[in-house]
């Protein structure tokens, strides 16, 4: 009858609408060394975790000492952001909407993301989540690092990057400029040129290491 017909059809878009929120939002396109990624609590079985893997919200993906890991996230209104992932990184992601607006997440354990970003539209918005400051997106070529005594460096190739910390105290990463936060201390901006971001992070990261190694103990 029509009545049994109007409730299979609701059934069906129910089913559909719950798969949809599961669908997979990215996928891998490069991979190398151990990348592990947890799902739902359980880790996945490493010869799935390969080029083409799909990836969900709320993934754990893990990088090893020497794993090496290029994401594709596919944004709602159809934009796309490429994430590479350094050894020793530790994230996940997801996506809401709020106030009319899709929001995606990424939220930051550990390590070093460099993102790629298409324009985003007027309904995207993203942002970058650490233990100490949220980054809002508006750079399109960008790289955080977060180092294991809890220091954040923030440097942008193109566009700008608004960095805010705990108290909304507000600093840009933008071409010529890095941001850092360190524990204990306010955001900081340094002039740095585009060409020296590579020297520049490398030597960020030493310093930040020799500071975890020193006072290990108090920050473990």
């Amino acid at each position: 009858s029509g009545k049994k017909i109007l409730l299979l059809l609701i059934i069906v878009f129910l089913l559909a609408g719950s798969l949809w929120s599961k669908s997979v939002t990215g996928s891998i396109v490069y991979i190398e060394g151990y990348v592990d990624i947890y799902r739902d609590g359980e880790l996945l079985d490493w010869e799935l975790v390969d080029i083409g893997f799909g990836v969900e919200e709320f993934d754990l993906i893990e990088t090893g000492t020497d794993g090496i890991v290029e994401i594709e996230i596919n944004l709602p209104s159809g934009s796309r952001t490429s994430l590479s992932v350094n050894p020793g990184t530790a994230f996940y992601f997801e996506m809401e909407e709020k106030s009319g607006k899709n929001q995606t997440s990424f939220q930051m354990l550990s390590g070093t993301i460099s993102f790629k970003v298409q324009k985003l539209t007027g309904n995207d918005t993203m942002n970058v989540h650490t233990e100490s400051a949220v980054m809002g997106v508006r750079g399109t070529d960008f790289e955080i690092v977060y180092s294991p005594e809890g220091g954040i460096l923030v440097l942008c190739d193109e566009g700008a990057v608004s960095c805010k910390d705990n108290q909304g105290r507000e600093q840009y990463s933008k071409p010529g400029s890095v941001v850092e936060k360190v524990p204990n201390k306010r955001l900081s901006v340094y002039s740095v040129s585009t060409d020296d971001l590579g020297l520049y992070r490398n030597y960020w990261i030493s310093a930040r290491d020799e500071v975890f190694k020193n006072g290990a103990a108090v920050f473990i």
